[in-house]
């Protein structure tokens, strides 16, 4: 998703840690699996998901979630009660999160318009401002993506006040997290249910931040049996999680698949750090591209799927076939949307909104 594009080493050998990399490109490519599951049975077949196995893909969400904590406790920890840092924080956020967000988002909605379908959810101003803002929506957003967007938001919103205010922002992190998680007790007792937007600001995958955010802080005191035993936990539980959601049909999971990602994420951090993990570049490059494959697969693969049952092509296809395409299709154009739009588009902003005074690079370099 749309955590830091690039997460500084520690150890100082790397400019990017690989396997977070990995992981965040892995993440992706499995939400892309299950939304094309949704997306086939929404607009070419009316069926229950065909491959009840690819709601497991959803998981990735979970991932992203404690990646997101991992990535700005590791790399903005020392900024916690030092103000003079909030502006650059905010800065480089925002950077990351709106622009390449605002353009997927318009060209979707043009595409559809295209192809005869006007977005449903966008009947108003006012639900454009929300859309193009990234507020909580109350119904489903145009953009699939965007609601765990809001909660990124929330999170570096929150994040930021500890920047501002240690002890302030540290009290309000810590209430907010106890708060999620009361929440989470109560709604899983049958006890009550959130409405709108307190359901947004108190839901349990909030708490996956804060999963992220600890095992931050606590990763480097990892050996490498320590790291190898915690990476057998989360695939253990993992495998638990998808069980009880394919075989069993339960849901609600998000903390049992987040706990499997907060004991998988820092101990591969930690090996590769120790020099006990090597990534492939494709694994790498996949996730260079993974928020640019997140935010724009939902999108082509609605018109993908579309323009199948347009042309007289779904039938023809088939199930496997039509999932293919789409499945190829929303990768392809996540991939070509990161090399042509998102990478330039970073390269400058950074450039042009980043660069830091002459003064401080002079000071910095004497």
């Amino acid at each position: 998703m749309s955590s830091a594009s690039a997460a500084t080493s520690p150890a100082g050998g790397r400019s990017k840690l690989e396997s977070l990399q990995a992981g965040r490109g892995l993440a992706a490519l499995a939400v892309l699996l299950f939304h094309i599951n949704i997306i086939y049975t929404t607009e070419i077949d009316m069926i229950d998901r065909p491959y009840p196995i690819l709601n497991i893909g959803a998981a990735g969400v979970e991932y992203f979630f404690v990646l997101s904590g991992f990535i700005i406790g590791l790399i903005h920890a020392g900024d916690i009660g030092q103000p003079e840092k909030f502006g650059r924080y905010a800065l480089k956020r925002f950077i990351r999160i709106y622009p390449i967000f605002w353009i997927i988002l318009t060209a979707f909605i043009f595409a559809k318009l295209a192809i005869g379908r006007p977005e449903a959810s966008l009947d108003s101003g006012l639900s454009y401002f929300w859309s193009y803002a990234l507020l909580p929506f109350a119904k489903e957003p145009p953009l699939v993506a965007a609601w765990t967007l809001s909660h990124e938001l929330l999170f570096y919103a929150v994040f930021g006040l500890a920047i501002l205010n240690k002890r302030v922002g540290s009290l309000v992190f810590l209430l907010w997290m106890t708060a999620c998680a009361v929440s989470f007790l109560l709604i899983g007792t049958g006890f009550t249910e959130l409405q709108h937007p307190f359901g947004f600001l108190l839901a349990d995958y909030n708490l996956l931040f804060g999963f992220g955010v600890f095992a931050a802080s606590q990763y480097r005191s990892l050996t490498v049996r320590g790291a190898w035993t915690l990476i057998g936990c989360g695939l253990i539980t993992f495998v638990i999680a998808g069980y009880l959601m394919v075989g069993a049909d339960l849901s609600n999971l998000e903390l049992l698949f987040g706990g499997a990602a907060a004991c998988v994420v820092p101990a591969l951090v930690r090996l590769e750090e120790l020099g006990c993990l090597s990534v492939h570049w494709s694994l790498c490059r996949l996730g260079d591209a993974s928020y640019s494959i997140y935010l724009i697969h939902g999108p082509a693969a609605v018109v993908i799927a579309i323009l199948l049952v347009k042309l007289g092509l779904a039938a023809p296809l088939g199930l496997n076939g039509s999932l293919l395409i789409m499945g190829a299709g929303a990768l392809i154009a996540g991939l070509l949307c990161y090399q042509l739009c998102e990478r330039p588009l970073l390269a400058y902003l950074s450039k042009s909104l980043l660069r830091r005074p002459q003064t401080e690079t002079t000071q910095k370099a004497s």
